[in-house]
């Protein structure tokens, strides 16, 4: 028979194993709880991170329809429609301007098909390209893509598809990717032509036209005819009427 003092050891031996056991359970939970919460902040990372990359994505138009609104009308660099056109619109516009792009998706295709196509107008796009790096790689792509005559098809490319700013998203893979979904734009002449001397003076040239207007946002649309002096385009909201009342009344005098 077991003296008092071999169980009182036995009991506090089981004692010792229980708790042992029961701390060992309770670092695993610890451990499992710790683990759970990373994998649910993980998650919430990723989840923002796809959120703010589907953010800046939008529903892209075929290129198909792209190129029918500019399909038999004249380009020349950043000009859109006939050189002898009796008013010309500048347009002083960022690549990566989300606003600009609104414009450009509920106004510009209308002002297309009913002034430019008609030979009344001429656009010219000021690439001002100052919002951060994205819109510096945005505005030479498209100053290269001007190089070949194709700069408002890759313009308007790019702002189908225009990413978060200065997210980092203008890299030589989607410039590469816009440019491919331009009908007869050489992708590869595009990337190399970037770095031309041309190209660089013409967002230079956009901003001292810009500071002589006193322009320091976008966008911004100014009416000329002839050789007179800009008059802006005054506008409240992106309602085609709007910009049709300014231009119908600078087509009518003089």
């Amino acid at each position: 028979m077991a003296s008092g003092s071999e169980d009182r050891e036995r009991l506090r031996a089981e004692r010792e194993a229980k708790a042992a056991s029961q701390a060992a359970r309770e670092r695993r939970n610890r451990r499992l709880w710790q683990l759970g919460a990373t994998l649910v902040v993980a998650a919430a990372l990723v989840g923002a991170a796809i959120a703010i990359s589907n953010a800046g994505k939008h529903k892209a138009v075929a290129p198909a329809k792209t190129q029918a609104l500019f399909a038999g009308i004249p380009q020349q660099g950043i000009v859109l429609g006939n050189p002898s056109a009796p008013l010309t619109m500048m347009e002083f516009a960022d690549l990566q301007c989300p606003i600009c792009r609104e414009y450009t998706v509920t106004v510009f295709p209308a002002l297309v098909r009913r002034y430019v196509r008609a030979g009344r107008m001429k656009i010219v796009l000021e690439d001002l390209a100052f919002l951060g790096d994205d819109s510096v790689k945005a505005g030479v792509a498209a100053g290269a893509a001007g190089l070949q005559n194709k700069l408002w098809n890759f313009a308007e490319r790019f702002y189908q598809e225009q990413g978060v700013e200065n997210s980092g998203y203008a890299t030589d893979a989607f410039v590469r990717h816009i440019a491919m979904g331009v009908p007869g734009l050489d992708a590869a002449r595009l990337l190399a032509d970037r770095t031309k001397p041309a190209v660089l003076q013409q967002i230079q040239q956009a901003r001292a036209q810009a500071k002589a207007l006193g322009v320091s946002d976008t966008p911004r649309f100014f009416l000329q005819r002839g050789g007179g002096r800009p008059s802006e385009l005054q506008y409240s909201s992106f309602d085609v009427s709007q910009f049709s009342r300014a231009i119908d009344a600078a087509l009518g005098s003089g």
